[in-house]
């Protein structure tokens, strides 16, 4: 894990903004979120790079809720687009973005690792 200080930066960072789910004074889920500002538009992307739920609160509303307050949060403040990435293998992530009203493209990801991780 990252220290503290990296942490601590990009949670204040301009670019970033996280939403979670709290119940009984406990978060049991969240999504973080990037803002990409675009050259050939005035406004910004909003790429969604994390969604959890904890399983035990799965299938209950809570990460449609999170998609919508993201949705809402992100058209409040102009931004072009709401996005996010789920692995083709992923059949429950697939069917949980469909299912809130997200648009498929079909699109390939590509990866250029620039660390060794061992």
């Amino acid at each position: 894990m990252p220290s503290e200080t990296h942490l601590q930066k990009v949670l204040s960072g301009e670019t970033f903004f996280s939403f979670v789910a709290v119940y009984d004074n406990k978060i049991i889920g969240g999504l973080t979120c990037y803002i990409l500002p675009a050259y050939y538009v005035t406004s910004s992307y909003v790429y969604i790079f994390d969604l959890a739920v904890f399983p035990v609160f799965q299938r209950k509303g809570i990460g449609r809720m999170l998609i919508e307050s993201v949705k809402e949060y992100s058209k409040s403040l102009g931004y072009e687009e709401v996005f996010v990435q789920a692995d083709v293998e992923d059949q429950y992530a697939v069917d949980f973005y469909r299912a809130t009203g997200g648009f498929e493209e079909q699109t390939m990801s590509f990866s250029y690792p620039l660390i060794n991780k061992q």
